[in-house]
Protein backbone atom coordinates (compact mmCIF):
# COMPACT_ATOMS: atom_id res chain seq x y z
CA UNK A 1 0.00 0.00 0.00
CA UNK A 2 2.82 2.26 0.54
CA UNK A 3 4.86 1.67 -2.35
CA UNK A 4 1.22 2.48 -4.63
CA UNK A 5 0.42 5.44 -2.70
CA UNK A 6 3.81 6.64 -3.43
CA UNK A 7 4.00 5.69 -7.11
CA UNK A 8 0.94 7.80 -7.30
CA UNK A 9 2.11 10.67 -5.82
CA UNK A 10 5.19 10.25 -8.24
CA UNK A 11 2.65 10.46 -11.04
CA UNK A 12 1.16 13.55 -9.76
CA UNK A 13 2.16 16.94 -11.97
CA UNK A 14 2.87 18.82 -8.74
CA UNK A 15 5.43 16.10 -7.58
CA UNK A 16 8.95 17.05 -6.44
CA UNK A 17 11.74 16.66 -8.53
CA UNK A 18 13.80 15.36 -6.39
CA UNK A 19 13.18 12.56 -3.44
CA UNK A 20 14.75 11.64 -0.38
CA UNK A 21 14.72 7.63 0.20
CA UNK A 22 15.47 6.49 3.83
CA UNK A 23 14.55 3.00 3.86
CA UNK A 24 16.07 -0.15 1.93
CA UNK A 25 15.38 -0.67 -1.74
CA UNK A 26 15.58 -4.49 -2.93
CA UNK A 27 14.58 -3.60 -6.44
CA UNK A 28 18.00 -4.61 -8.61
CA UNK A 29 16.33 -2.27 -11.51
CA UNK A 30 16.70 0.58 -9.47
CA UNK A 31 20.52 1.24 -10.20
CA UNK A 32 20.78 3.03 -7.02
CA UNK A 33 20.03 1.35 -3.65
CA UNK A 34 21.08 2.28 -0.18
CA UNK A 35 21.68 0.03 2.57
CA UNK A 36 19.14 0.12 5.97
CA UNK A 37 18.17 4.13 7.11
CA UNK A 38 21.01 5.22 4.93
CA UNK A 39 19.78 8.65 2.72
CA UNK A 40 20.17 8.26 -1.25
CA UNK A 41 18.43 11.25 -3.39
CA UNK A 42 17.12 10.24 -6.66
CA UNK A 43 16.03 12.65 -9.43
CA UNK A 44 12.82 12.17 -10.72
CA UNK A 45 13.79 10.45 -14.18
CA UNK A 46 15.82 8.39 -12.32
CA UNK A 47 13.32 7.27 -10.07
CA UNK A 48 10.51 6.88 -12.99
CA UNK A 49 12.28 3.68 -13.63
CA UNK A 50 12.30 2.14 -11.41
CA UNK A 51 8.28 2.84 -10.53
CA UNK A 52 7.47 -0.59 -12.84
CA UNK A 53 9.63 -3.01 -10.55
CA UNK A 54 7.90 -1.45 -7.22
CA UNK A 55 4.72 -1.56 -8.21
CA UNK A 56 5.13 -5.19 -9.03
CA UNK A 57 6.53 -5.89 -5.37
CA UNK A 58 3.29 -3.64 -4.08
CA UNK A 59 1.52 -5.68 -5.89
CA UNK A 60 2.48 -8.98 -4.94
CA UNK A 61 2.52 -7.55 -1.09
CA UNK A 62 -1.04 -6.86 -1.79
CA UNK A 63 -2.70 -9.83 -3.71
CA UNK A 64 -0.45 -12.69 -1.99
CA UNK A 65 -0.80 -11.66 1.30
CA UNK A 66 -4.19 -10.17 1.96
CA UNK A 67 -4.73 -9.07 6.20
CA UNK A 68 -6.59 -6.59 8.29
CA UNK A 69 -4.56 -3.78 6.69
CA UNK A 70 -5.30 -5.34 3.41
CA UNK A 71 -9.31 -5.13 4.09
CA UNK A 72 -9.70 -1.74 5.48
CA UNK A 73 -7.03 -0.44 2.29
CA UNK A 74 -10.16 -1.82 -0.04
CA UNK A 75 -13.03 -0.12 0.02
CA UNK A 76 -16.53 -1.20 -1.27
CA UNK A 77 -16.02 -0.06 -4.73
CA UNK A 78 -13.22 -2.30 -4.82
CA UNK A 79 -14.71 -5.80 -3.99
CA UNK A 80 -13.31 -6.47 -7.28
CA UNK A 81 -9.68 -6.23 -6.03
CA UNK A 82 -10.28 -8.00 -2.78
CA UNK A 83 -11.95 -11.02 -5.15
CA UNK A 84 -8.91 -11.00 -7.50
CA UNK A 85 -6.42 -11.25 -4.50
CA UNK A 86 -8.30 -14.30 -3.19
CA UNK A 87 -8.60 -15.53 -6.61
CA UNK A 88 -4.83 -15.46 -7.13
CA UNK A 89 -3.95 -16.38 -3.52
CA UNK A 90 -6.03 -19.54 -3.93
CA UNK A 91 -4.44 -20.36 -7.89
CA UNK A 92 -1.01 -20.04 -6.02
CA UNK A 93 -1.90 -22.48 -3.39
CA UNK A 94 -3.46 -25.16 -5.90
CA UNK A 95 -0.01 -25.06 -8.11
CA UNK A 96 2.28 -25.39 -5.33
CA UNK A 97 0.36 -28.47 -3.95
CA UNK A 98 0.20 -30.26 -7.37
CA UNK A 99 4.06 -29.55 -7.46
CA UNK A 100 4.54 -31.18 -3.87
CA UNK A 101 2.34 -34.29 -4.92
CA UNK A 102 4.09 -34.43 -8.44
CA UNK A 103 7.86 -32.91 -7.50
CA UNK A 104 10.53 -34.14 -9.99
CA UNK A 105 13.10 -35.29 -8.19
CA UNK A 106 15.18 -36.53 -11.26
CA UNK A 107 16.61 -32.73 -11.44
CA UNK A 108 17.92 -32.41 -7.92
CA UNK A 109 21.01 -32.46 -6.95
CA UNK A 110 21.43 -35.94 -4.71
CA UNK A 111 22.54 -35.12 -1.21
CA UNK A 112 24.30 -38.07 1.12
CA UNK A 113 24.77 -35.42 4.06
CA UNK A 114 23.60 -31.99 5.08
CA UNK A 115 25.83 -30.88 7.49
CA UNK A 116 26.69 -27.47 5.48
CA UNK A 117 25.66 -24.43 6.73
CA UNK A 118 23.91 -21.35 5.13
CA UNK A 119 23.53 -18.22 7.83
CA UNK A 120 21.90 -14.95 7.02
CA UNK A 121 20.42 -12.28 8.86
CA UNK A 122 19.16 -8.83 7.88
CA UNK A 123 16.97 -5.85 10.07
CA UNK A 124 14.08 -7.55 9.74
CA UNK A 125 10.93 -6.99 7.11
CA UNK A 126 7.12 -8.45 6.81
CA UNK A 127 5.80 -12.47 6.29
CA UNK A 128 5.65 -11.31 2.78
CA UNK A 129 9.10 -10.66 2.09
CA UNK A 130 10.49 -13.19 4.67
CA UNK A 131 8.37 -16.14 1.79
CA UNK A 132 10.19 -14.65 -1.56
CA UNK A 133 13.52 -14.25 0.53
CA UNK A 134 14.01 -17.58 2.53
CA UNK A 135 12.04 -19.85 -0.64
CA UNK A 136 15.30 -19.04 -2.41
CA UNK A 137 17.95 -19.04 0.24
CA UNK A 138 16.41 -22.65 1.17
CA UNK A 139 16.88 -23.40 -3.01
CA UNK A 140 20.24 -22.58 -2.81
CA UNK A 141 21.12 -24.51 0.42
CA UNK A 142 19.40 -27.58 -0.99
CA UNK A 143 21.62 -27.25 -4.15
CA UNK A 144 24.88 -26.78 -1.52
CA UNK A 145 23.94 -29.69 0.50
CA UNK A 146 23.23 -27.42 3.29
CA UNK A 147 20.68 -26.64 5.87
CA UNK A 148 19.51 -22.82 6.42
CA UNK A 149 20.25 -21.14 9.82
CA UNK A 150 18.08 -18.03 10.80
CA UNK A 151 17.46 -16.14 13.89
CA UNK A 152 14.17 -16.38 15.60
CA UNK A 153 11.15 -14.29 13.91
CA UNK A 154 11.52 -12.00 17.08
CA UNK A 155 14.52 -10.74 15.37
CA UNK A 156 13.72 -11.27 11.43
CA UNK A 157 10.47 -9.62 11.78
CA UNK A 158 10.15 -6.16 11.81
CA UNK A 159 7.74 -4.37 14.32
CA UNK A 160 6.52 -2.00 11.82
CA UNK A 161 5.38 -5.19 10.20
CA UNK A 162 3.32 -6.08 13.37
CA UNK A 163 1.55 -2.73 14.70
CA UNK A 164 4.62 -2.01 16.36
CA UNK A 165 4.34 -4.64 18.62
CA UNK A 166 7.56 -7.23 19.38
CA UNK A 167 7.06 -10.40 18.17
CA UNK A 168 6.78 -13.59 20.53
CA UNK A 169 10.19 -14.89 21.46
CA UNK A 170 8.34 -18.27 21.79
CA UNK A 171 7.46 -18.43 18.15
CA UNK A 172 9.26 -20.35 15.52
CA UNK A 173 9.81 -20.42 11.50
CA UNK A 174 8.24 -23.35 11.32
CA UNK A 175 4.59 -21.43 12.65
CA UNK A 176 4.95 -19.62 9.68
CA UNK A 177 6.52 -21.86 7.19
CA UNK A 178 6.87 -25.39 6.33
CA UNK A 179 9.53 -25.29 3.85
CA UNK A 180 11.06 -28.92 3.66
CA UNK A 181 13.21 -29.89 0.96
CA UNK A 182 11.77 -32.61 -1.65
CA UNK A 183 14.25 -35.31 -1.49
CA UNK A 184 13.98 -36.43 2.44
CA UNK A 185 10.99 -34.03 3.46
CA UNK A 186 13.79 -32.33 6.50
CA UNK A 187 13.36 -29.18 7.73
CA UNK A 188 15.07 -26.47 5.39
CA UNK A 189 15.06 -24.16 8.13
CA UNK A 190 17.08 -24.88 11.60
CA UNK A 191 17.69 -22.32 14.51
CA UNK A 192 21.04 -23.54 15.10
CA UNK A 193 22.95 -25.05 18.13
CA UNK A 194 22.74 -21.73 19.95
CA UNK A 195 21.71 -22.05 23.64
CA UNK A 196 18.36 -20.53 24.90
CA UNK A 197 18.19 -16.67 25.31
CA UNK A 198 21.49 -16.13 22.92
CA UNK A 199 20.89 -12.89 21.65
CA UNK A 200 23.88 -12.07 19.82
CA UNK A 201 22.61 -12.98 16.16
CA UNK A 202 23.90 -9.69 14.38
CA UNK A 203 27.18 -10.56 15.33
CA UNK A 204 30.04 -12.33 13.03
CA UNK A 205 32.05 -15.48 13.44
CA UNK A 206 28.89 -16.94 15.49
CA UNK A 207 29.97 -20.43 15.20
CA UNK A 208 33.11 -21.58 17.49
CA UNK A 209 35.78 -22.67 14.88
CA UNK A 210 38.41 -21.85 17.53
CA UNK A 211 37.70 -23.98 20.73
CA UNK A 212 39.66 -27.30 20.48
CA UNK A 213 36.88 -30.14 20.40
CA UNK A 214 34.77 -27.57 18.46
CA UNK A 215 32.64 -29.38 16.24
CA UNK A 216 33.58 -26.44 13.48
CA UNK A 217 36.90 -26.42 14.25
CA UNK A 218 38.82 -26.55 10.74
CA UNK A 219 35.63 -25.98 8.54
CA UNK A 220 35.29 -24.01 5.33
CA UNK A 221 34.07 -20.69 7.03
CA UNK A 222 33.18 -17.34 4.95
CA UNK A 223 31.62 -14.24 6.34
CA UNK A 224 30.07 -12.01 4.24
CA UNK A 225 29.22 -8.41 5.56
CA UNK A 226 27.17 -5.73 3.76
CA UNK A 227 28.92 -7.78 0.72
CA UNK A 228 27.05 -7.40 -2.31
CA UNK A 229 29.33 -10.13 -4.62
CA UNK A 230 28.29 -13.18 -3.43
CA UNK A 231 28.77 -15.46 -6.58
CA UNK A 232 32.77 -15.96 -6.55
CA UNK A 233 31.95 -17.16 -2.78
CA UNK A 234 29.26 -19.43 -4.21
CA UNK A 235 31.15 -20.75 -6.82
CA UNK A 236 33.77 -21.72 -4.30
CA UNK A 237 31.65 -23.25 -2.06
CA UNK A 238 29.75 -25.19 -4.68
CA UNK A 239 33.45 -26.97 -5.77
CA UNK A 240 33.36 -27.44 -2.11
CA UNK A 241 30.71 -29.15 -1.75
CA UNK A 242 31.78 -31.94 -4.62
CA UNK A 243 35.20 -31.64 -3.41
CA UNK A 244 33.21 -33.32 -0.30
CA UNK A 245 30.94 -35.96 -2.03
CA UNK A 246 34.84 -37.20 -4.42
CA UNK A 247 36.19 -37.54 -0.64
CA UNK A 248 32.78 -38.95 0.56
CA UNK A 249 32.83 -41.66 -2.64
CA UNK A 250 36.45 -42.48 -1.92
CA UNK A 251 36.18 -43.50 2.33
CA UNK A 252 32.62 -45.78 1.30
CA UNK A 253 34.58 -47.44 -1.47
CA UNK A 254 37.41 -47.84 0.84
CA UNK A 255 35.13 -48.28 4.00
CA UNK A 256 37.05 -45.71 6.01
CA UNK A 257 35.04 -42.89 7.86
CA UNK A 258 34.52 -40.15 5.50
CA UNK A 259 35.93 -36.54 6.73
CA UNK A 260 33.22 -34.50 9.01
CA UNK A 261 34.43 -31.22 7.93
CA UNK A 262 31.84 -28.89 6.55
CA UNK A 263 31.18 -25.43 5.82
CA UNK A 264 29.99 -21.96 7.27
CA UNK A 265 28.77 -19.20 5.08
CA UNK A 266 27.29 -16.47 7.42
CA UNK A 267 25.65 -13.77 5.09
CA UNK A 268 25.05 -10.98 7.47
CA UNK A 269 22.02 -8.54 4.93
CA UNK A 270 22.38 -7.89 1.01
CA UNK A 271 20.44 -10.54 -0.23
CA UNK A 272 18.54 -8.21 -2.91
CA UNK A 273 21.37 -6.41 -3.88
CA UNK A 274 23.39 -9.21 -4.05
CA UNK A 275 25.16 -10.24 -7.34
CA UNK A 276 23.44 -13.37 -6.49
CA UNK A 277 19.78 -11.51 -7.18
CA UNK A 278 18.25 -11.04 -10.36
CA UNK A 279 21.16 -11.70 -12.43
CA UNK A 280 20.92 -14.41 -13.54
CA UNK A 281 21.61 -18.28 -11.93
CA UNK A 282 24.32 -18.87 -9.66
CA UNK A 283 27.34 -20.01 -11.16
CA UNK A 284 28.43 -23.15 -12.35
CA UNK A 285 31.47 -25.34 -10.81
CA UNK A 286 34.80 -24.64 -11.61
CA UNK A 287 35.87 -26.31 -15.40
CA UNK A 288 37.91 -29.19 -13.35
CA UNK A 289 35.24 -29.81 -10.76
CA UNK A 290 32.35 -30.15 -13.22
CA UNK A 291 34.29 -32.32 -15.25
CA UNK A 292 35.21 -34.73 -12.48
CA UNK A 293 31.76 -34.19 -11.52
CA UNK A 294 30.02 -34.98 -14.59
CA UNK A 295 32.06 -38.25 -15.39
CA UNK A 296 30.85 -39.37 -12.30
CA UNK A 297 27.64 -38.62 -12.90
CA UNK A 298 27.08 -36.48 -9.65
CA UNK A 299 26.47 -32.67 -11.63
CA UNK A 300 24.54 -31.76 -14.80
CA UNK A 301 23.45 -28.41 -15.62
CA UNK A 302 19.26 -29.50 -14.86
CA UNK A 303 20.05 -29.28 -11.28
CA UNK A 304 20.76 -25.79 -10.82
CA UNK A 305 18.07 -24.00 -9.10
CA UNK A 306 15.22 -22.37 -9.52
CA UNK A 307 14.92 -19.13 -8.12
CA UNK A 308 11.27 -16.86 -7.71
CA UNK A 309 13.41 -13.50 -7.59
CA UNK A 310 15.46 -14.43 -10.90
CA UNK A 311 15.02 -13.35 -14.17
CA UNK A 312 16.35 -16.43 -15.59
CA UNK A 313 15.73 -20.37 -15.46
CA UNK A 314 12.47 -19.90 -14.86
CA UNK A 315 12.22 -23.88 -15.41
CA UNK A 316 15.11 -24.72 -13.07
CA UNK A 317 14.89 -27.51 -10.62
CA UNK A 318 13.11 -27.16 -7.55
CA UNK A 319 14.25 -28.54 -4.02
CA UNK A 320 11.47 -27.06 -1.90
CA UNK A 321 7.87 -26.39 -2.89
CA UNK A 322 7.29 -23.02 -3.56
CA UNK A 323 4.26 -21.56 -1.85
CA UNK A 324 4.61 -23.20 1.61
CA UNK A 325 2.61 -21.76 4.80
CA UNK A 326 2.34 -23.63 8.32
CA UNK A 327 -0.91 -25.36 8.79
CA UNK A 328 -1.76 -22.89 11.45
CA UNK A 329 -0.33 -20.08 10.39
CA UNK A 330 -3.90 -18.27 9.81
CA UNK A 331 -4.50 -18.90 13.48
CA UNK A 332 -1.37 -17.19 14.77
Amino acid sequence: VNELSFIIHLLQPSAPSNYNILTFSPFNNCKYYTSWKMRVSLTKPTFARCVGTVAAFALVNLFLTPDEMTARFLSDEDASVETFSSSTEQQLEKESLRRLEEPDFSCQRKCSHRRNKIYYEDPGAGLGDRTFLFHDLAQLAGYLCAELVLPPPSIMLSTMHNDGQTIEKSLVWQDFYNITYFEDNSPAIKAGNFKDGFDQWRQTHLFDMETEGSKYKDWKYIVEVNSHNWRSAFQELLDFTYEQDFLDAMADSSSTPAPEQGFIWELHDGFYPSDLWGNGLPPDPSDEIRERAQKAGIWNEGMRPYLWMGDTNLDGCRYTPDYPKSTHAAMI
